[in-house]
Parts: C-alpha cells; structure tokens; sequence
C-alpha cells in the first residue's frame, strides 16, 4: 500500500509509524558512522542515533525544505521509504531506501513510480535526485525509471527526470 505523509501526516505520526520508518533506515547505521561493537559507549551512541532520527522525522512536520515523504507498506510494515526535499527551488528525491529484508522485490521501483504520479497530481514537472558513484544497484534502478544522468558532482552521478 502506497502512502504520502504530507506535513500534516507527519505531524501525527504513531510510535509505530516512527518504529517502523526508523527499522527501514537503521539497517547497517553504525556501521556508516564507524562505531564498533566494541566500543564500551556503543549502545548509548545506538539510542542516540534513534534519538536524532526520531527528533528528525518530528521536525519533517514543521519544515519548508520537505516536499512530502513517500511510503510503502506490505501487509501493514513499512518496506520502503524516500522524500522529496525543496533544494534551491529544484525538488530532489532523497533518503530512497528499501528494509534489508526485502531487498530485491521491485518495491523501491513501486515507491518511485507511485511517487512520479502524486508529483504531477501537484504540478511538478522536474524531479532531480543523486546516487553514488558506487552505487549500482542505485543507478540502475535511477535509469530504469527514467532518470537522466546529466553530471558527476563527486561521490554523485546528477540525474533528472521529466515528469510533464
């Protein structure tokens, strides 16, 4: 089931809305912030990285630089998510991610083609969006969609898509 959290949705999220938001992007956190399991402060750097996270989603509500944030649920659990943010008055899709679990299972794709149609429902002819150089998967699935690489803006490849 595909969702849109408008700011108002936002502003009335569930703990377990925000739970289950928070577990599709959790996977592999510590990791990409260089902590170890060895680190005697390791579980306190785990609760505050939930902590961020959860006052980030929570300030989404209130901010101009969200568009709105995008959903898909399978059998009510929340397996992807992604938003659009207001760059320099450019709409640029960020933080596109799929829970660990489901990898592989064409739901990114199902998110993103759900998303293109309530963009044009609002008038947006151009999206644009980055993926890392490294990213393969990524930028395959960038270009399956549609997207156009115009540039290299390193660690990024710089795509658009028209959806006029």
């Amino acid at each position: 089931m595909f969702e849109v959290w408008d700011h108002q949705k936002m502003s009335e999220l569930t703990n377990m809305e925000i739970d289950q938001w928070f577990d599709v992007l959790n996977y592999r956190l510590e990791e990409d912030r260089h902590l170890s399991p060895q680190d005697p402060s390791f579980t306190e750097k785990q609760t505050q990285i939930r902590l961020d996270y959860v006052d980030y989603i929570r300030s989404c509500a209130t901010s101009k630089d969200i568009h709105k944030y995008y959903v898909l649920k399978r059998d009510d659990m929340i397996v992807s998510v992604c938003r659009v943010n207001i760059r320099d008055n450019h709409y640029v899709l960020e933080g596109l991610q799929t829970h660990h679990r489901y990898y592989r299972q064409g739901l990114a794709e199902s998110l993103l083609l759900s998303m293109f149609e309530d963009l044009r429902r609002d008038g947006i002819q151009t999206l644009f969006s980055e993926a890392r150089v490294w990213n393969e998967a990524s930028n395959q699935l960038q270009r399956k969609v549609g997207f156009i690489q115009y540039g290299i803006e390193e660690p990024n490849y710089l795509y658009r898509i028209d959806l006029a």
